[in-house]
Formats: structure tokens, sequence, C-alpha cells
């Protein structure tokens, strides 16, 4: 498997798609252990193997590094599906987003909106899904 490219950030530096990988899978990794509040920038370095520095470069603060960790490895989990019911597809969904926003990694470190962007897509499809419903009767 060839290895991914590297990204280029606006300043123009270099950004190695292992060391974003180890740094968000650390991230998680501390907040599901320690939480948000006892999570640091320095803990996640040390964990990811890399310096802070390289995560200040990447991630403008904690708060938005956990917000990134937490949906990327979150996502693939909570994916909307659909199935011939629109009943049992909400239901899922509903079931899926509350057990992945319960425990220490789903705490809320900085108010009710940390996490409402990628929420809103989530949002966006069921209402698309009970939409769809409506019209077919189920």
């Amino acid at each position: 498997m060839a290895t991914p490219p590297s990204v280029t950030t606006p300043q123009g530096r270099r950004r190695s798609e292992t060391s974003r990988k180890a740094i968000l899978d650390a991230t998680y990794d501390l907040l599901k252990t320690v939480g948000f509040h006892q999570m640091s920038i320095e803990g996640v370095a040390a964990r990811a193997g890399v310096g802070k520095a390289t995560v200040y470069r990447w991630w403008s603060s904690k708060g938005v590094l956990a917000v990134e960790a937490f949906m990327e490895a979150i996502a693939p989990s909570i994916a909307f599906r659909e199935t011939a019911s629109a009943r049992a597809d909400i239901e899922r969904q509903l079931k899926l987003l509350a057990k992945a926003y319960r425990g220490k990694a789903g705490e809320n470190p900085q108010g009710n909106d940390w996490i409402q962007p990628e929420r809103r897509g989530n949002e966006r499809s069921l209402l698309c899904r009970l939409s769809k419903a409506e019209t077919r009767g189920s």
C-alpha cells in the first residue's frame, strides 16, 4: 500500500500523514482514558512521538484537536445507513450517536457547541431519511 502524500499547511510546511494520524490517535486515546480536562498537548505529543510545536502548528488549541480526533475516531461508527425501515434506521442512528457522545471521550470541553458542526451533518441525514419515509408512507 502506498504512503499517502503529505499535506501542505497554509504556511507551506509539509504535513506528515503518519504524524497527523499518530497525533489524532494519541489524542483520542487520552480523551478516552483521562478525559478532555486532564488531557494536555504535552501528553498528546509525548504519546504520538512528536514535538509539542508540531501539534500546535496544525491545531490552534486543545479543543480544536480534541474535536477533530473525536470526530475522526467515531465517524465510521456513526455513519448513517439506510434500510427499508425508516423507524429502524432512525432508532439505530440515535443509539449510535448517544453511545458515541457518552463517556470521557464525549465530554463537553467548551460549552454546548463543541461538536455541533458534525452533528448537523447527521441531523440532515436523519431529516432526509424521515422525508423519504413520509413520501413512501413507511
